[in-house]
């Protein structure tokens, strides 16, 4: 339904999921690396920050929301991992805007811009099943 609505608002967002996320936040890792403290850019991080990042999402986690908690923290090596995560998500989320629709923004992307559309106008949209509401979904 998402992308109905974007293609309906003339919006030429792509897509980016899978492999083109991993492309990204290895290129993010790679140029930010002098300036990580906690997270380097081997393999197993480049999965660890693309989880990290879909749960962000999943639960509305804004970058400046982890930056809020970071500075909060007392415990060095927590707060450098918040840190670095702060400034990888800050990146991929700059990288994305106005080019890509991650599929995890896709339902935020949905309820900002259903009202903009006449697609589904005088209609009534019941929800049949879910398997779990987050943040985003409600």
């Amino acid at each position: 339904m998402a992308y109905r609505v974007i293609k309906e608002s003339g919006n030429k967002l792509k897509n980016i999921e899978g492999f083109g996320k991993t492309m990204l936040i290895y290129d993010i890792l790679d140029n930010l690396k002098q300036d990580l403290k906690f997270l380097g850019k081997n393999l197993q991080n480049v999965e660890q920050v693309e989880r990290s990042i879909t749960e962000f999402k999943k639960h509305n986690i804004t970058s400046k929301r982890l930056s809020d908690v970071a500075n909060k923290v007392e415990d060095k090596y927590l707060k450098a991992k918040l840190e670095d995560l702060e400034s990888i998500y800050s990146k991929f989320q700059e990288k994305i805007n106005e080019k890509f629709l991650d599929e995890n923004d896709s339902l935020t992307y949905l309820a900002e811009n259903l009202k903009d559309t006449k697609m589904f106008e005088n209609s009534i949209i019941v929800i049949d099943e879910f398997v779990r509401f987050y943040t985003s979904r409600i």
